[in-house]
């Protein structure tokens, strides 16, 4: 019996732990996933998951997650990979009658994994830009259209979190700080990146650079003559 939960239920908690194995239920709608030396701890969403409160350290515990992620669960994880979840602590009643303490998951830690896409996202196009050498009007169209509004429902998902926020890579403050950060600066280059595009001087200079990106693309692949360019 996980005794060092006793006094804890309905509390939520953060776990991290390692994957020993997992299995299918036969009639159920979920598939247990059993972790090894589990570390659990106090949530708090201002607090680094490293540096919060320990409740308890276990031998093992056994989770429950749905059986419609079953598949992609298998298809991205192996055995003795970390994992990192959010839950409520809970006491339950094992099949042979006797009591013990588990935890109800939450499905929260994904959101971590939505704002690090977002991230990436923003970054690829930048880094896609920069290569170019000058932004498109498919560039702008697709800040205004995708990165931005998707900062909008990060920030509404966030907030709706709140105090289960999971701060295994980043509190709720600096996750959120971020954010917005990032959302302020694609709204300020907007309309800056309009004007730009539609001015005649700037078409003329990406008209410039695409002829000598082209002139780069030639000198690559069809031999010395076009160094002469």
């Amino acid at each position: 019996m996980r005794i060092a939960l006793a006094n804890h239920v309905n509390e939520n908690v953060l776990l991290k732990g390692w994957i020993n194995d997992w299995k299918d239920l036969e009639n159920s709608n979920n598939f247990q996933l059993s972790i090894k030396n589990p570390i659990i701890k106090k949530v708090d969403k201002n607090i680094l998951f490293d540096n919060q409160k320990i409740l308890s350290r276990e031998d093992h515990i056994n989770l429950f997650l749905p059986k419609d992620r079953f598949q992609s669960f298998k298809n991205h994880y192996s055995r003795l990979d970390a994992v990192y979840c959010s839950g409520k602590i809970i006491q339950y009643t094992r099949s042979n009658g006797t009591q013990d303490y588990g935890i109800d998951l939450y499905l929260t830690s994904t959101i971590v994994d939505r704002f690090d896409a977002f991230l990436e996202d923003g970054y690829s196009v930048l880094k896609v830009t920069k290569k170019m050498g000058y932004p498109t009007r498919e560039l702008l169209n697709y800040i205004r259209h995708y990165l931005i509004p998707r900062s909008y429902e990060l920030e509404n998902e966030i907030e709706e979190i709140g105090d289960l926020f999971p701060t295994f890579s980043g509190t709720y403050p600096e996750v959120m700080n971020i954010l917005l950060d990032q959302r302020r600066q694609m709204e300020f280059v907007l309309p800056i990146m309009e004007s730009a595009l539609d001015s005649p001087s700037y078409q003329y200079r990406i008209k410039k650079i695409k002829h000598k990106n082209k002139v780069k693309a030639w000198k690559k692949t069809k031999g010395f003559g076009y160094s002469f360019a």
